[in-house]
């Protein structure tokens, strides 16, 4: 058996916790995970844009190409997230309410071009369910 003494414990924290600081001290943070900065969000949307195709097919295996892409430690949980936030906003953003001012929402316009004109979004004509007889 190891010597496992409790002094022997002791002694290794100090240590543990004066690595861990360092660590945070250091210019390699990563961001918290609630949070998503203006670089990560817009490299999301890319990645949405250049495999949307995937997005609709298949959200998990979209989900988790994108965390890879985006990096960062983000989960595929965490995309999957912040795409839902990114959705519920634009609807928001693209209420027409009379006297409204113009958005200053800066994913706007990339969020039209992925969802304003999409033809799930808008389709261009309806199939009627019901046979001409």
């Amino acid at each position: 058996f190891v010597n496992c003494t409790p002094s022997s414990f002791q002694n290794q924290i100090p240590n543990e916790i004066s690595s861990i600081e360092s660590e945070l001290d250091s210019n390699e943070l990563i961001p918290s995970s609630k949070f998503w900065t203006d670089s990560e969000t817009r490299a999301l949307l890319s990645f949405l844009s250049e495999n949307f195709d995937l997005y609709r097919k298949n959200r998990p295996k979209f989900y988790a190409a994108a965390a890879i892409n985006i990096g960062n430690n983000r989960t595929s949980l965490q995309v999957d997230s912040k795409i839902q936030s990114l959705r519920t906003r634009y609807e928001k953003e693209n209420k027409e309410e009379t006297g409204k001012a113009r958005s200053k929402w800066p994913y706007l316009n990339e969020m039209n071009e992925l969802f304003g004109n999409r033809e799930n979004v808008k389709p261009d004509y309806l199939v009627s369910s019901i046979d001409d007889k």
